[in-house]
């Protein structure tokens, strides 16, 4: 007998098993992500979010976990910001166990999600790129739930990436002396960790220039007790100007970077992003400059790879020696 049990604490094994079950060799899960990304999450709709029992295995078949911002979240207005973020809704996974699928569960989850989404007011439903998101799109390497979600109207779009670094790959840049002095520039200019003193200088930096998700993530790398050490930030004659985040295992929260480190048993996976420069500052090498002194920051601290996660510049990182290992396609039904 299969029963609907609304997702709780307590189901939290039984779902990290079947995700690992069908999912574990490509994405593996921990309960502590799983925690942090679909349990303490309080954007996470309960009407929409369920769990598929079998009764007498006890073991969890099926799974949906739907999102919708809620006011709860002291920073939600930040995400409101970003352009119809407010009438999105997110399914931010639907699984189900191989052994019980063709019988219908999947479409049953889809409609549980949707029809809640519905009601709580949601005009768009997108496939992933949540708050506290595992995906931006639905794995691109997996046709048979492209083919099934595009067949009940859920309409492709753009395919973005997570790019794996190694040291050794490093690629050469331009130097840039140890004062930070760029010749061509004539500018005095420093890639160095924030300083925890400095939270409400990087705050108003960051609301100021990149208003919306990148603003409310960084509240939140504060509410989670980050000190900086997180922030890397490009400073010109003393100025803020960019500012790039980088995780480790040390990290106060398991960053989007760093979401399926199990991957590399006994190795150090470090993560990069997001990251920013000020449209004025664009176009004189400011950024990549940045994101290598990122790179070499996470390798110092003794990060054998490292992931930049969801972007679509590929050819901006692979003058660092990054390659492309995960990609993924948006979905949306409006």
């Amino acid at each position: 007998m299969i029963q609907h049990v609304p997702l709780n604490r307590s189901l939290v094994p039984a779902v990290v098993d079947l995700w690992n079950r069908e999912l574990g060799e490509r994405f593996p899960m921990r309960a502590s992500l799983f925690i942090q990304n679909s349990i303490e999450d309080v954007h996470v709709l309960k009407d929409g979010s369920v769990v598929l029992m079998d009764a007498v295995t006890d073991e969890a078949i099926g799974l949906v976990v739907s999102k919708k911002l809620s006011t709860e979240d002291p920073y939600w207005d930040m995400l409101a910001h970003d352009q119809d973020t407010g009438w999105t809704g997110w399914i931010q996974v639907l699984l189900v166990d191989r052994r019980y699928r063709g019988q219908g569960f999947g479409s049953r989850l889809l409609e549980i999600a949707e029809n809640a989404l519905m009601v709580s007011g949601a005009k768009k439903i997108v496939l992933g790129g949540d708050p506290w998101h595992y995906f931006p799109g639905v794995p691109a390497d997996d046709g048979t739930a492209l083919k099934w979600f595009q067949k009940r109207r859920y309409r492709a779009g753009q395919t973005v990436y997570d790019l794996l670094c190694r040291k050794e790959n490093l690629s050469d840049l331009p130097a840039v002396d140890a004062s930070g002095v760029t010749g061509r520039q004539k500018s005095h200019l420093a890639y160095r960790l924030l300083h925890a003193s400095e939270k409400e200088r990087f705050l108003k930096f960051i609301q100021k220039v990149f208003p919306g998700r990148w603003t409310y993530e960084a509240y939140h790398y504060f509410l989670k007790g980050g000190q900086g050490r997180e922030i890397l930030v490009a400073e010109k004659d003393g100025e803020m100007i960019g500012f790039c985040r980088l995780h480790d295992d040390r990290s106060p929260l398991i960053a989007q970077s760093v979401y399926w480190a199990p991957l590399f048993p006994g190795l150090h996976l470090g993560g990069v992003g997001p990251l920013g420069l000020d449209p004025a500052e664009r176009g004189g090498g400011y950024g990549l400059a940045m994101v290598r002194a990122a790179l070499e920051e996470l390798f110092r601290r003794g990060q054998e790879y490292v992931v930049i996660d969801w972007t679509e510049l590929v050819g901006f990182y692979e003058r660092l020696g990054c390659r492309v290992w995960k990609s993924y396609v948006y979905h949306e039904k409006v």
